[in-house]
């Protein structure tokens, strides 16, 4: 054998080692650009349909939307009415208590104007129209001066609020029902409290 068919065979086997090497290297890049960057538990697509959510308090009116899990309420001033709205300008349908009022009627996302805003609110109950809420859950938590932010409370499964403290701030979330719920409600406040005190 030459010394030229021997080079070429030298070149073929090179050639193909580092062709698999590039093919390799490739693929650990797509799985590690995968893994960082596009989440495989169904949260990429968390945040698709948004919620949108004003308070009411005696000393301010109403506050501007607030939207995803963005808090409203200055954790100060008692709030005493809540609108709520969805992206899809699909109904949210919730109830809030008061000390005066106990439970009141269900109000029907931000569409009803007749809203009671006399009373302080000491929790809240809410939930998706049906529909909605095959493919998505609604969260929420309510913060008072005494326990600071309650445990989230998911698609009216409950009550958010504490029986003897007013409501002084709210954050609210739609998230999908096919990612991990508690990775996407964790936060980092640390958070012993339950969702429902007294009630």
């Amino acid at each position: 054998m030459n010394i030229i068919s021997k080079e070429k065979i030298f070149l073929k086997k090179y050639n193909k080692k580092k062709y698999i090497l590039f093919i390799t290297i490739a693929l650990a890049l797509i799985i590690l650009f995968k893994v960082f960057f596009f989440r495989t538990d169904g949260m990429e697509n968390a945040g698709i349909l948004k919620v949108y959510y004003k308070t009411y308090t005696e000393k301010s009116g109403w506050s501007t939307w607030s939207k995803n899990g963005i808090t409203s309420g200055n954790m100060k001033d008692n709030i005493k009415a809540f609108k709520i709205k969805l992206g899809n300008d699909d109904a949210v349908i919730y109830s809030t208590y008061s000390k005066e009022e106990k439970w009141s009627d269900n109000y029907v996302s931000d569409e009803d104007d007749n809203v009671n805003t006399k009373n302080s609110i000491n929790a809240i109950k809410i939930s998706l129209f049906y529909g909605t809420n095959i493919s998505y859950d609604l969260c929420y938590r309510t913060y008072n001066k005494k326990n600071k932010w309650l445990e989230w409370t998911c698609n009216n499964d409950g009550i958010n609020g504490n029986i003897k403290e007013n409501i002084t701030a709210i954050q609210i979330k739609v998230i999908p029902k096919n990612i991990v719920r508690n990775e996407y409600l964790k936060d980092y406040n640390l958070n012993k409290n339950k969702s429902s005190i007294g009630f």
